[in-house]
């Protein structure tokens, strides 16, 4: 309460450096949180036909869309959810809480000095992740899987003792982002190139890893179809994959807006839109960099 007005704090805008710059009235944590959640329950009627969509339908709707065939290869690499989130959705103590609303949290000031790693998701990721690594190799370095056949005590014990981030089933075997392999690759200088989901940044926080995560977004769906360099993205998508990746990719930014460092604007140009991550990864790469601590109150 701010001079005597519920749901108002008074707060200071601060510089990336931390200094104070200007002075102002926010709303409060339950305020930002009470508006959040309406704001979701819409978006929920809006997206199921005017049903809302509980936890259970969401889950299952990207299960489905992992396992599911496609024509297009750019429609499975933005809905290709690794088996990570349901994993934790059995455990009460995992981290994935999918209710949970997020406002403001506790940040301090944090001398990160390695490489940080890149997590690029969101239409033609593989295609823009796949020019870094070719045009810039001593630069960004694609983060090599290890493997796991079919062993599911292994790979429940590495998740729990914080050996992997992550990990995805193909065929009898599983693919399994190790710690280690991107540590390996920061210590050398170089940007790990990510391929996890984007609900395993809070695992990386937690064990002081803190990827550049840049989301990629068009105007509308007819711009993702419109784009087409043969040489990294052969396939043309059809018109329903490029309407589900769009949909897909502004629930990504709703849902997970507390761990994107920045939103790329992308267009039909291709060649352009490498250029902007490349720039924007430099320039996230010498920020100031605030970590969470905790929650206020």
């Amino acid at each position: 309460m701010y001079s005597g007005v519920p749901g108002q704090w008074s707060a200071w805008w601060l510089s990336p450096d931390g200094e104070k710059q200007s002075w102002g009235i926010i709303p409060s944590k339950y305020k930002v949180e009470e508006e959040l959640l309406l704001k979701r329950n819409l978006s929920d009627i809006d997206s199921d036909g005017g049903r809302r969509m509980s936890t259970s339908t969401r889950r299952s709707f990207f299960k489905r869309r992992k396992g599911g065939r496609s024509s297009s290869r750019d429609s499975k690499e933005l809905a290709s959810y690794s088996d990570v989130a349901s994993f934790y959705s059995d455990t009460e103590t995992g981290p994935l809480v999918e209710n949970q609303i997020s406002s403001y949290i506790r940040v301090e000031k944090f001398d990160y000095v390695q490489t940080r790693p890149v997590l690029i998701v969101g239409p033609l990721a593989d295609a823009v992740a796949n020019k870094l690594i070719s045009d810039q190799p001593h630069k960004f370095v694609r983060c090599q899987p290890d493997f796991l056949e079919g062993n599911m005590a292994a790979l429940e014990a590495g998740m729990i003792e914080n050996t992997f981030v992550d990990f995805r089933r193909r065929g009898n075997h599983y693919e399994c982002t190790s710690f280690n392999a991107i540590r390996d690759i920061s210590n050398q200088n170089q940007h790990c190139i990510l391929d996890v989901h984007i609900g395993s940044v809070e695992r990386l926080h937690q064990n002081n890893i803190f990827p550049i995560v840049l989301l990629i977004k068009f105007k509308s769906f007819k711009q993702i179809k419109e784009v087409k360099d043969p040489r990294y993205n052969a396939e043309k998508m059809n018109q329903k994959d490029a309407k589900n990746i769009f949909e897909l990719t502004n629930k990504l930014e709703t849902e997970y807006t507390h761990v994107i460092s920045d939103v790329i604007q992308a267009s039909a140009n291709f060649m352009l839109m490498c250029t902007q991550i490349v720039t924007k990864i430099e320039q996230e790469q010498n920020k100031t960099l605030w970590v969470p601590t905790g929650t206020i109150w």
